[in-house]
């Protein structure tokens, strides 16, 4: 085999797998996180998943973050992202995470439930998908996603309608991906629904 031949094909075996490993890394991309820095009061960290194992490995799997005195007292939950699109509650849950130390009790932490609403934009469109903001840390962005869990991560099309399992119904389907309207959940449900 002469010299260029060689050359063209090792040119040839290099751009493979350069593209092999372009679409491998794309099609196992890692699952969307929102930007969490715990600060010196966090004691642990956990995943929704230890509590509900058909999450885990899923783009519906979140980070639990716990603030433990270690003295006895209550024991508070802070819920935030059910509606990704509200940023109030995920940017509060977030803040507590990151400066908050209890001095008695313990404080559970989830600052974005719907983290898969989080990783796709808004619907509507009217908001960019990531807001800049300037922070003691730096240069931050906070996403604004969608109400609604990704409809990849559900699994399975929305009905025509939504039915409550108390049975109230809904005319509009996607609200089978909207987690808010199906507290408590079930165990047997859909990704947004289960318990």
């Amino acid at each position: 085999m002469s010299v260029l031949k060689m050359k063209t094909l090792t040119r040839k075996l290099v751009v493979a797998f350069v593209m092999l490993l372009l679409v491998s890394s794309t099609s196992h991309a890692a699952f969307f996180r929102p930007d969490v820095r715990p600060g010196y009061g966090v004691t642990s960290q956990g995943w929704l998943s230890d509590y509900c194992e058909s999450l885990r490995g899923t783009n519906l799997d979140t980070p639990v973050f716990f603030l433990d005195s270690g003295k006895p007292g209550a024991s508070a939950l802070v819920l935030g992202g059910t509606h990704p699109r509200e940023l109030a509650g995920v940017t509060s849950a977030t803040m507590l995470v990151e400066n908050c130390e209890v001095k008695v009790g313990r404080l559970v932490v989830i600052p974005c439930l719907n983290v898969s609403g989080m990783s796709i934009p808004d619907q509507n469109g009217k908001v960019p998908h990531f807001l800049p903001i300037e922070s003691r840390s730096g240069l931050r962005y906070l996403p604004y996603g969608d109400r609604y869990v990704d409809i990849q991560d559900q699994g399975q099309p929305d009905p025509e309608k939504f039915q409550h399992f108390s049975g109230y119904e809904i005319d509009d389907g996607a609200e089978s991906r909207n987690i808010n309207r199906n507290y408590p959940g079930k165990k047997d449900g859909t990704p947004t629904l289960l318990k």
